[in-house]
Order: structure tokens, then C-alpha cells, then sequence
């Protein structure tokens, strides 16, 4: 800036980003100060959100050059909404939050922060420090105010990439601003785990079993209705974008007379890789007339923790005994 001077005497004034660049400005108080050992001065109060400086000699009557644009103030965003959603291949989480009215046309700038909770609502421990991500520019904010291509939210999506880790606890917060100054933070964001949804895990139809079917004394095949997980969605348009491959186990236990459960086979399958199900599957090795339990378990094969997900199709049976 301008280095402050006894004479002549200056009058600082203020111009309002949407007003006349000429007639528009009006005199602001100010006095000399000094930041870091550097000469400057204070202003206010100023009668805008985003506009620009200039000194006025009242004696000369003239005035000096315009100051680059001037974000007085600025309104965090609302609370920021954060979804967990799948693509076929990844965890995502889609961060949204509505933009100030006022002063979303003079913020070309947004940065997002997020902090790691403790595993459960219950545990004790601290809270991880905020993560701050870099600064991204708002699309459609310009120099133009009022424009009508500045946007009424920001929305974005995080992933593995951004330092969110599966299967932790996460809650979000955003900040608006130019390259010299900010909003305060918004407040945080509903706490979400970054991990597969429950809604994404398949799920069989109402009323539907695994069946066993007895090929010899040792060997009985398994039936079900195909499994398919929900249609994933883009991480950019949202839009359905495919169902993510599965991989199935089925366990098979001997059941001992003394109540407990002996494992006697486990069957791996999956999808093939243009989507189509598994429905059945052979095991032989059985001990004939012995009775036996088995469980489909499903999981993932390129989202989240690939932990194994009950299906709740299950079935015990008898397996044929040589003397029948």
C-alpha cells in the first residue's frame, strides 16, 4: 500500500465492487498503525462486502490508483452434508454445502478439513488434529459481481486419495474466501464411517432358502437365486455406473454330537467379470450320513475392508448314509 505521510493531507475511500467505479466512492475512517514492523492503516467501518481502495488528495483533488479487490467479510457455508456412497471400484464420500447468499459471488476460493473420530460414539479418546485439504477454486465465481454463474453450493467428493481411511470415523467442515482472507469454518458436518454402506450389501428376496440337492454319499450340490449388489453410481455425475463385483463363501460344518461344529469344506466363488452370478456350487468329501450346516457369505471384490457380509441363506442337512 501507500506509505502513510503528514502531508498532503489523504483521504482514504472506499468503492463497493457493484457500484460506479466512478461516482461510487464515499470516504471510510482509517488510522496509521503498523503490522510486523511494517507501516499500514485500519479501516472502517467499510461500506461493503468486496470492493477496492483508493487514497483522494483534498488538496490537489486527485486520486490515486485503485487497490485490488478487497474481501471485507464473508459468511462460512452451511452445515456441509456428507454422504458415503460406492462407484464399482472405490469408497467416495460426497461433501455438499449451500453457499451466503450475499457473499457467494466474491469468494473464488474453498477448502475443506476433516478430523478422525474415535472408533465408537462410546470410546473416549481424543479426537484426531483437523486435516486440511488445499484451497480449490469455486467454479463459476469471477470478478463480475452479481454474476449469474456463481453457484448456490459447493459440492465435491473424497476419497482414499484425500487421506480418509476405511472403515474410520469422519466428520467435515468447509471455509470460503479469496487468497487474502477467509470465513470462519463451518460447523462440522454429521459424522460418517467411510466405509461400504449397508444399503450396498445384497440382500436375498423375501421367502428365498439355499437348497441341497444329494449327488452321491459324499457329494451334494447348493442352489440359490443369483445375489447382486445395488448399481453403483459415478463420482462425477452421480449417475448409475454398474454393480460391483462379489465374491462368495460357502462354509460347510459338520454337526457333532456334542452340539458343536466341525469345519469340513469351504467353496469360494465369485462373479465373472461381466457381471453375471454364481447360483450354485459342489462339494464333495462329505461324511456320509452325517448331518451338516451351511452358510452363504458374501463380500466385495474391490470395495472397502472385503470383510465377509452374512447373507442369511443357510440350510442343515443330512447327507445319505450308505446303509439307506
Amino acid at each position: 500500500g501507500t506509505i502513510v505521510r503528514d502531508a498532503p493531507p489523504l483521504e482514504l475511500q472506499a468503492c463497493a465492487e457493484d457500484d460506479d467505479p466512478v461516482t461510487g466512492w464515499t470516504p471510510v475512517a482509517w488510522a496509521a498503525t503498523r503490522l510486523q514492523e511494517l507501516p499500514c492503516c485500519a479501516a472502517g467501518p467499510l461500506p461493503f462486502i468486496c470492493g477496492r481502495f483508493r487514497w483522494y488528495s483534498r488538496d490537489r483533488r486527485i486520486a490515486g490508483p485503485r487497490s485490488e479487490r478487497c474481501l471485507a467479510s464473508s459468511e462460512p457455508p452451511c452445515e456441509p452434508e456428507a454422504e458415503v456412497y460406492c462407484t464399482t471400484a472405490a469408497v467416495r464420500v460426497r461433501i455438499k454445502a449451500m453457499l451466503d447468499e450475499e457473499s457467494r459471488h466474491y469468494t473464488p476460493l474453498y477448502q475443506v478439513r476433516f478430523r478422525q473420530l474415535p472408533l465408537t460414539e462410546h470410546d473416549a479418546s481424543p479426537a484426531c488434529e483437523w486435516q486440511l485439504l488445499p484451497f480449490l477454486e469455486v467454479a463459476g465465481v469471477g470478478h463480475s459481481p452479481h454474476g449469474a454463474q456463481a453457484p448456490h453450493s459447493i459440492e465435491l467428493t473424497l476419497g482414499e486419495e484425500d487421506g480418509l481411511e476405511l472403515c474410520k470415523r469422519y466428520m467435515f467442515s468447509l471455509r470460503v474466501g479469496d487468497r487474502r482472507r477467509r470465513s470462519p469454518w463451518s460447523v462440522e458436518s454429521q459424522t460418517i464411517t467411510f466405509d461400504v454402506p449397508t444399503s450396498m450389501l445384497p440382500k436375498p428376496e423375501e421367502g428365498q432358502t439355499l437348497m441341497v440337492e444329494a449327488l452321491s454319499l459324499s457329494s451334494v450340490r447348493f442352489h440359490w437365486r443369483e445375489l447382486r449388489a445395488p448399481e453403483a453410481r459415478s463420482p462425477c455425475s452421480h449417475e448409475v455406473a454398474g454393480r460391483p463385483l462379489l465374491e462368495y463363501r460357502l462354509d460347510i460344518s459338520r454337526c457333532l454330537d456334542n452340539g458343536g461344529m466341525a469345519r469340513q469344506a469351504t467353496l469360494l466363488l465369485e462373479d465373472e467379470d461381466n457381471g453375471v452370478a454364481p447360483f450354485d456350487a459342489t462339494a464333495h468329501g462329505l461324511v456320509p450320513g452325517a448331518r451338516f450346516f451351511a452358510a452363504l457369505a458374501v463380500r466385495f471384490s474391490r470395495l472397502g475392508d472385503r470383510q465377509w457380509h452374512k447373507t442369511g441363506l443357510k440350510a442343515s442337512f443330512e447327507t445319505p448314509s450308505a446303509q439307506g
